[in-house]
């Protein structure tokens, strides 16, 4: 028996999967909880094998607790289920080492088929997440064969942050000049005709990613 814990801070969302999943001969909903804490003091008190988590939630959002879990309960296995499909997001759920990302979108099936895929010790990210995944490791490849450096990298990150070549200058402790070639090299490298379509050169190809939580 599968034995899974459900946090979100929808009820009548986690009504719905209780619904859904119950009617698995072998899965067991064993605890619920609305938060990053109350799903963390569920796992002290129930025997639990995965957990299937919301992001957005007060008090402690659903990657914060992961964190947690992965470190703190390395037997129990985390599920992202999200509504959120943003290069940002999902760069970061994968990062921190979740066992699967499944949307809300998505249907009853594909999602206890990443229970028991999970269960059975495979990683599973949804259909949507995978193509997401694969458009970041395209730009990536695009950005690293056009050959810009660590420091014209940087140099690119405060600029989309907003400051001016003199700030930046003084950031890294290099001369105005210096900043300006980079900046007009950059321009070149990139193909980019002003500052604007730089910046969204340097978030398109996942340079510099747009705030979790913005």
């Amino acid at each position: 028996m599968i034995k899974v814990l459900i946090a979100d801070d929808h009820k009548i969302f986690v009504d719905g999967l209780i619904s859904l999943l119950t009617r698995e001969h072998n899965i067991s909903v064993v605890a619920k909880a609305h938060n990053g804490i109350e799903m963390l003091d569920c796992l002290e008190n129930y025997d639990v094998d995965i957990v299937l988590s919301d992001i957005n939630m007060p008090v402690m959002d659903g990657l914060k607790a992961a964190k947690i879990i992965l470190k703190k309960f390395p037997n129990v296995k985390v599920i992202m289920l999200s509504m959120h499909n943003r290069n940002a997001i999902i760069k970061e759920v994968v990062k921190i080492g979740v066992h699967g990302y499944v949307l809300k979108s998505g249907d009853n099936a594909e999602l206890v088929n990443t229970i028991n895929k999970v269960f059975t010790g495979e990683r599973y990210y949804s259909f949507e997440v995978k193509k997401i995944l694969d458009n970041i490791a395209d730009n990536k490849k695009h950005f690293d064969d056009i050959l810009i450096s660590k420091k014209e990298q940087r140099i690119i990150k405060h600029i989309c942050d907003g400051f001016t070549s003199k700030e930046i200058a003084d950031i890294l402790n290099l001369s105005i000049y210096t900043v300006e070639t980079h900046r007009k090299n950059l321009l070149i490298k990139t193909k980019s005709k002003n500052v604007v379509a730089l910046v969204n050169y340097a978030y398109k190809n996942n340079i510099v990613d747009y705030s979790v939580n913005s």
